[in-house]
């Protein structure tokens, strides 16, 4: 038999990805459901109150610069 032949299975005893990386990997992004939900309430807020604030500022602050120009005669 060849030793570098393909072989049956994931040779867990001497692959470093097996025994080291994917245990890692798995502990890492076990449980990201909590993080998962916390961003979407965070994205959530911002959606429908920072930005809509922003907006409504912003607004305004265009409307009062038009006036503004339209009172000073474009200048």
């Amino acid at each position: 038999e060849m030793p570098n032949a393909i072989g049956v299975g994931p040779r867990i005893q001497e692959c470093a990805f097996w025994r080291n990386y994917l245990p890692n990997l798995v502990d890492a992004t076990g449980d990201i459901s909590e993080m998962e939900r916390d961003w979407k309430i965070q994205f959530s807020e911002w959606r429908n109150k920072y930005i809509v604030d922003w907006k409504h500022q912003f607004d305004n602050f265009l409307k009062n610069y038009e006036l503004r120009l339209q009172t000073c005669g474009g200048q």
